[in-house]
């Protein structure tokens, strides 16, 4: 069963509302999906923030993401109809996965949306060009911090270093790179490990070091080691014999 299209001039309702009906409808029915030519494509999750912060925030300022504002004991009613997250200052070792870029301007103690899964424009304070990535920076909400590997893959950002508009796409994922120790790392201890990119055979230095820490076994300085960043974190995974 399908419903039909009317025509202009047809009695008891507009055809133009009667049309967007009978498309909606008929999507449904065939599992299908209408979107109006002129709207803009969106694939971020976007959930609502209370900002939380003590400040007013502007568009694309990060938050990171806190407890529950709606409380599932006193609003157990409420709390499975509605999301509502406290949006708070960003703190390293708290907020490294767990953070949002506002997609309007909230003022302090108000809601709004933010993205929290995808793609989204953002300001980044761009540290090297060569960066792929970008992470919260502790006590920050005006940008994220860009490295070689985090939560946020760099799309796009404009030319050069310093605070640049960007577009990133969040996401948990785990980058893997080869490098150098700079120096001796002890196990369970962190170092820098200076990374190295390019055609297998041809590698060189990108003179990019990174801070890993080595929980499996130490390393020694100027040997081979793979680094993994898993969530935010660097980890040295495999080394040199």
């Amino acid at each position: 069963m399908t419903i039909e299209r009317r025509n202009p001039g047809d009695k008891r309702i507009l055809s133009g509302d009667w049309n967007k009906l009978a498309d909606a409808y008929n999507s449904g029915m065939t599992g299908g999906a209408i979107r109006n030519p002129n709207d803009p494509i969106r694939n971020p999750v976007i959930v609502l923030i209370r900002n939380n912060t003590g400040a007013d925030l502007g568009k694309r300022a990060i938050v990171g993401l806190g407890d529950s504002v709606i409380s599932l004991a006193s609003n157990e009613r409420q709390w499975k109809d509605e999301i509502v997250i406290s949006g708070e200052t960003p703190e390293t070792g708290t907020h490294d996965t767990k953070y949002a870029v506002l997609s309007e301007s909230i003022r302090d103690g108000k809601i709004g949306e933010a993205v929290i899964y995808g793609v989204t424009q953002v300001l980044l304070s761009v540290g090297n060009a060569s960066h792929t990535h970008a992470n919260i920076k502790d006590g920050e909400t005006d940008y994220l911090e860009t490295a070689m590997g985090g939560t946020a893959e760099i799309l796009w950002k404009a030319s050069g270093t310093g605070e640049k508009l960007g577009i990133v796409c969040i996401k948990e994922r785990k980058l893997t790179l080869i490098g150098k120790a700079g120096s001796s790392i002890a196990k369970g201890a962190s170092g820098s490990v200076t990374v190295w990119s390019g055609a297998s055979g041809s590698e060189s230095s990108t003179g990019i070091t990174i801070t890993c820490r080595a929980l499996f076994a130490a390393v020694a300085s100027g040997k081979w080691c793979v680094i993994e960043n898993i969530n935010g974190n660097w980890y040295v995974s495999q080394v040199e014999c």
